[in-house]
Order: C-alpha cells, then structure tokens, then sequence
C-alpha cells in the first residue's frame, strides 16, 4: 500500500499491541484495506457484535472499515454455525458405531436372529416392540411361539436394524451435503473479503485506476492463492480432503477461471508492478488471517462442546 499520513501511521502502530501475532506480521509486511479511526469500530463494540465464539476475530476484524466489517460478520457467523452443527451430527454418528447395550449389564445386546452378532445402535423412535399380537390362551402353543418368534425376528431385521442402516446413510448424507454448503459459504467469504480489498484499494488510490484485471476476478486470484496455502489441517476443518479438492472445487465455483489461469492471472494480465505486489502481499495477508480465524472457531466450538457434555455428566 502507499504509505499512509503520520497519524494514521501511529494509529495503526498503537492498535497492533493488542492484535493476533497473525495480524501483527501481517501488519508489518504493509498491504490490505486501510483504515481510519472514523470508520473502525473499537474493540468492545466489536466484540459485541462478533458475539462469544467468534471474539478472537476480533483483532484482524477490526483492521477493516466498519461497513465491510457489517458485510463480513453475518457470514463469519453463519459459518460458525454450520461447523457447529456438522460437529455435533458428527458426534451422533459415532453411536452407530457402537452395539446396543444391556442397561442393567451393560454387556452389547444380539441379534434375535444371530445370537453371535451384536444389535447395531437403534435409534429410540425405532425400538419399537413387535405390533403382532396372538391370542392369550395361545401363547404357549408351540407353532403359535414358532411363529411369533420368527416374526419378532423379522420385525427387528427389517423395522429396526435394517430402518437403523438407512438412519445412519441419512445421517451421513446430511453431514455431506452441510459439509458442502459449508465450502461454499468459506469460498463466498474468502472472496467477498478480497474482492472488497480490491476495490477499497483503487478507491483511495493505491492501485492504479487503469487496470486489465476486473476486480472480481483480481479478488478470486488473491482468494485462491490464499486459501491453497493453508496447511492440510485447517482445509479438512472447512471439509476438503486435501489442497487438490479444494483447487478443483475453486475453479467448478468460479467457472469462468481454470487453475493454471488463476495461477497466472497476475503476471499475464496486471498493468503494474503495484497490482503484481498488492496481491501477492495480500495473498499472504490472507492466508495468516484465515490461519488464525478457522483454528479459533474450531477450538471455542471445542470449549463450547466439551462444557456441554461436563453439564450432562454432572
């Protein structure tokens, strides 16, 4: 960026005290959206509005204008809510890697049919008994027991274990499909963040007026060659299995870009070195913010679920 008037200079010097060491490297490479004191929220309202679980954000939030603040937030929190509700469906699927237990001995319960297999978890709403009834005075008789048996055997392979199997496949799905919502939304947020940091620059001037590359596609580049960088960990977070997928899903979003042109845009296409350094600077700018953001929501949704589950245990 251009350098910045004195006071806004020992403005910005005072405020990275209190932020992240992500953002204090980043602040001290230059780059990204300034801000003035006029338009930045303080920290405490910020806080506020970022709410308990998203308050370690707050540090490289507040190095935004209030009003990209206003567009980033709801989408920060939307996909806090996501991850948390594709954690906690994830913690439900492990039940069904578990057999139902006796309560009493807590030993694993069989199968009617197989007294050597265990009887897989079975969702409460399908432990239901058996609705085929017999006449009392016949239930002693033998081809009336044989048969009732053999229907309670049938009842609990197909209306329980079998229904079961489906339960969990319906499970699995809804994780997958949130899963895929979720990369989603990171993308749009990731893009909306750089495309803003595009346009916040041209507006005051600190990249050139004249330019070859549309500022969506400007932002898609700085968002792509960001978010490759993250390390392995931090993209299974958000649901990709590697940093191949999440190229290959990046290019199917944007469908106007292919990997190689992405790769490439800047050097074939800025009109100045300015533009070639704002977004290798910014790429790297955004790669420390979301190194720091991801890891903090996964670890308060952590907090948040372990106090829960010491709740339920008292």
């Amino acid at each position: 960026m251009s350098a910045l008037n004195d006071d806004r200079g020992q403005n910005k010097r005072r405020r990275t005290d209190s932020r992240s060491a992500a953002a204090r490297e980043v602040d001290q490479e230059g780059g990204g959206f300034a801000a003035s004191n006029e338009n930045v929220t303080d920290s405490s309202s910020l806080t506020s509005k970022l709410g308990p679980h998203l308050e370690e954000t707050a540090a490289i939030l507040a190095t935004l204008p209030t009003e990209f603040q206003d567009l980033l937030i709801p989408d920060l929190k939307g996909m806090l809510s996501l991850i948390a509700t594709i954690k906690q469906r994830e913690e439900t699927l492990k039940k069904y890697d578990q057999p139902m237990l006796d309560p009493k001995t807590k030993n694993p319960l069989k199968q009617l049919s197989n007294s050597e297999l265990d009887l897989p978890y079975i969702l409460s709403s399908l432990q239901k008994a058996m609705p085929l009834k017999c006449s009392d005075n016949l239930k002693d008789d033998t081809d009336m027991k044989n048969l009732m048996d053999k229907a309670a055997c049938d009842w609990e392979l197909y209306a329980k274990i079998k229904m079961a199997a489906y339960d969990k496949i319906i499970k699995q799905l809804e994780i997958s499909k949130r899963q895929e919502k979720l990369k989603g939304k990171f993308l749009d947020f990731v893009v909306l963040w750089t495309t803003g940091l595009v346009l916040g620059a041209r507006a005051i001037d600190e990249l050139p007026a004249e330019k070859k590359l549309d500022h969506n596609v400007f932002g898609q580049f700085i968002a792509f060659d960001a978010i490759k960088d993250l390390q392995i960990e931090t993209l299974k977070t958000l649901g990709y299995q590697d940093a191949r997928s999440f190229k290959m899903e990046f290019c199917a979003k944007f469908k106007d870009l292919r990997c190689n042109d992405i790769l490439q845009a800047l050097a074939s296409c800025a009109t100045t070195r300015c533009e070639v350094e704002f977004g290798q600077l910014n790429s790297k700018k955004m790669t420390l913010q979301l190194s720091t953001i991801i890891p903090n929501c996964w670890t308060k949704i952590n907090e948040k679920d372990k106090t829960r589950k010491v709740n339920a245990a008292i």
